[in-house]
């Protein structure tokens, strides 16, 4: 099974760059039509059933990107796929974060969400929602709607932690994914029921040109 993860559109903060987190901000009209020139894509014409984090700026990525799934009740909304909460740091540009990190001697793990809290929902969703359709061998391709840090922590999880994913990718292609890239992940599941598989593509641009994306630091 393919599982294709989007990230969503660009919004205000991201231009701006300020942290978002958890906040439910929207895609601006950038962020809209990066959407609708990745919603031509080839590799995504056949997707059968998608996955969105229930965010504004994910589901009207995933609405955009496949309308008909949206009239057909085929996008499921789940808080799982969350960027990760950022507490005190959310709203904040990336200066006045650096700034409020410097005076209290912390680092943007202090804040918010713990690692271990981020790590568990989404290996619950992976394990509940892609395990079980690659279980019931019911879809050949699904797409993930996300944020870009749910999309490095999954695959840092399924690549270093869980140990049954591998790169199929060279090394530099590794990098922090822009907006409404795509990454591709190929699945399956063994005799013991356990999932495996190959990161195949990482953060693919190459339906936007290079005036449509934002160098960015931030979720």
């Amino acid at each position: 099974m393919k599982v294709y993860i989007v990230r969503h559109g660009e919004t205000d903060h991201n231009r701006q760059r300020i942290y978002q987190g958890q906040l439910d901000t929207e895609i601006n009209a950038v962020g809209k039509d990066q959407v609708r020139k990745c919603s031509r894509r080839e590799d995504l014409a056949d997707v059968e059933y998608v996955y969105s984090s229930d965010l504004k700026r994910c589901r009207m990525t995933s609405e955009l990107l496949f309308p008909k799934h949206k009239d057909c009740g085929l996008i499921e909304y789940d808080s799982r796929l969350r960027e990760r909460y950022m507490g005190a740091l959310q709203g904040m540009s990336i200066d006045e974060g650096r700034a409020l990190l410097a005076a209290e001697h912390k680092s943007t793990a202090d804040f918010g969400e713990t690692k271990q809290e981020m790590d568990s929902r989404l290996l619950s969703f992976w394990d509940s929602a892609i395990k079980q359709v690659a279980a019931e061998n019911k879809y050949e391709k699904v797409c993930i709607v996300t944020h870009g840090g749910v999309i490095n922590k999954l695959l840092s999880l399924l690549v270093n932690e869980r140990q049954t994913y591998d790169f199929n990718i060279p090394e530099n292609a590794i990098r922090v994914p822009g907006n409404t890239s795509v990454t591709i992940v190929t699945t399956d599941i063994n005799s013991d029921g356990e999932l495996y598989g190959t990161i195949d593509l990482m953060g693919d641009i190459s339906h936007l040109s290079y005036h449509d994306t934002v160098d960015q630091e931030l979720r």
